[in-house]
């Protein structure tokens, strides 16, 4: 008995790459947000994997639950980090530096990100 088809059209696919990288953001696996939507984990599985799609009613109540616009599960990730998140991430020594005028580890926190985002390999 063959299985159920995935669904793999690009959109379909961005779909499911983003509601796993929403999920995984908060923290949760599937069966944490299988709890929440009040239905198994192996039905966030399905979702995740393309072998179930999502109406957009689902759409709709799995970002009010992720916490996230309903159109970002159909955006490509973008790879960018904002200036801003750029210093929310700063880990505190690295705030210190800034109030004190010593960027020693600022500058080592920026060219980790640089390194992270320009030069390792993207699949």
């Amino acid at each position: 008995m063959a299985g159920r088809p995935r669904r793999d059209s690009t959109i379909d696919r961005r779909f499911q790459e983003n509601l796993r990288r929403f999920r995984e953001a908060k923290g949760w696996n599937q069966e944490d947000l299988g709890n929440r939507l009040n239905r198994a984990p192996s039905y966030v599985s399905m979702l995740e994997t393309g072998i179930r799609g999502a109406s957009g009613k689902m759409v709709d109540r799995l970002a009010k639950i992720l916490e996230v616009d309903p159109g970002t599960f159909f955006v490509v990730e973008e790879r960018r980090t904002p200036v801003r998140a750029f210093f929310r991430e700063l880990p505190p020594e690295a705030i210190e530096s800034l109030r004190t005028g010593r960027y020693t580890k600022v500058r080592r926190h920026f060219e980790n990100i640089v390194k992270a985002e320009f030069f390792e390999e993207h699949p």
